[in-house]
């Protein structure tokens, strides 16, 4: 369905232009600042962004550059209250299809998006956006997919890969393609040797479905290497079988972990996201704290009793679980119930910890309601 994510952090502007877009007939998804449209941008697939230039946290131009750099070519517009031509052109330069210089008439808004899209080659969109949709044109995001005609392949890289990190497997191409038209995806590994399968066609068939994702191959390892040959024939990388712990982590560190720390709220649900390799780094955890406890008064904000924080991609360390102790602390403060959602390891470093011990915790989302919720101890 068409859908639309705006990103600015002045709540009247932001809700004004979502409300306005809503009425053109599109459904609009909301973000407060660039690390929060970010981390929009990896649970769901937009047609288009319209995104301030001046925010905290990560502004426009950064944010835009990051979408750049890991291949999202969304098309976006920006909103700059800089009418100087030199700030202009600077923000056309950095890859925007067109541009508004705030505060502009909502009739100057209706054409520019119906204007971006139809360069942008989706004229459809605008056609058949007449009316208010109920639901975002959201697709669910898994990090790993995994093709092999050897169902013992896709076991083995399950009990290589961390538990955080979320895996679909499939031993034909045909069901693989389908949930490629459902799913997103970050990483998509090929065996090359599937019986009756062209596997650079097959790659090819994923990459124009999942045009962001890294596309890799599975090969069995041998004295000769394959890997120019095989980016000629259009794959990304390559994997070598039988699999070795320390080039799977590789594989991840490169293709699967993000690059930054996401702290994205969604009503009363709290979205945590920590690279492995940043667990240990101060700055980065003092961000993460600051960032938690924003979203937690921002919870507080609007009402709600509870919140839920989700810290399935999150590397659990003892520093990081007492930093929750201190979030817990933070949420009684503010009249909230803290309910964290997680997988086995963040259950066992929880209940390690006196301070976390006692909060509910739920091994997903839809879980964490009360009927649902169990305590650590």
């Amino acid at each position: 369905m068409p859908s639309v994510l705006t990103i600015d952090d002045d709540d009247v502007s932001r809700i004004s232009v979502s409300k306005f877009i809503e009425s053109m007939g599109f459904e609009v998804a909301q973000a407060t600042n660039g690390a929060e449209g970010l981390a929009a941008l990896e649970e769901c697939r937009f047609d288009l962004i319209v995104l301030d230039v001046m925010m905290p946290v990560v502004d426009g131009p950064s944010m835009l550059a990051a979408m750049r750099d890991r291949g999202d070519r969304t098309p976006v517009i920006m909103l700059t209250a800089e009418s100087r031509r030199p700030v202009v052109a600077s923000v056309m330069k950095s890859g925007i299809l067109d541009y508004i210089v705030k505060p502009f008439p909502f009739e100057e808004l209706r054409r520019k998006v119906a204007s971006v899209l139809q360069r942008s080659g989706r004229a459809d969109i605008v056609q058949q956006s007449t009316g208010p949709r109920t639901r975002a044109g959201c697709r669910p995001l898994v990090d790993l997919l995994i093709v092999d005609d050897m169902e013992n392949v896709s076991r083995r890289l399950r009990v290589l890969v961390p538990a955080r990190i979320t895996l679909d497997s499939f031993n034909q191409p045909g069901p693989a393609l389908s949930s490629a038209r459902e799913k997103m995806y970050r990483a998509i590994l090929i065996d090359t040797e599937m019986p009756d399968t062209d596997s650079a066609l097959f790659a090819q068939q994923m990459r124009e479905l999942q045009p962001t994702a890294a596309i890799a191959a599975l090969v069995r390892r041998s004295p000769r290497d394959l890997t120019l040959e095989l980016r000629e024939r259009g794959f990304g990388t390559v994997l070598h079988k039988p699999f070795i712990r320390g080039e799977v982590d590789a594989f991840i560190a490169r293709n699967l972990e993000r690059k930054e720390c996401v702290v994205h709220r969604d009503a009363s649900h709290i979205k945590v996201s920590l690279p492995t390799g940043q667990a240990g780094d101060r700055d980065r955890l003092n961000e993460l704290s600051s960032a938690l406890a924003a979203a937690l008064k921002d919870v507080a904000g609007a009402s709600f009793a509870e919140a839920v924080v989700d810290l399935n991609g999150v590397p659990m360390t003892d520093e990081i679980a007492e930093r929750l102790g201190t979030a817990a602390s933070q949420a009684s403060a503010l009249g909230l119930r803290l309910v964290v959602v997680g997988n086995p390891e963040v259950r066992d470093a929880l209940a390690s910890s006196d301070a976390t011990r006692p909060l509910p915790f739920s091994d997903s989302f839809d879980a964490a309601r009360p009927a649902g919720q169990r305590s650590l101890t």
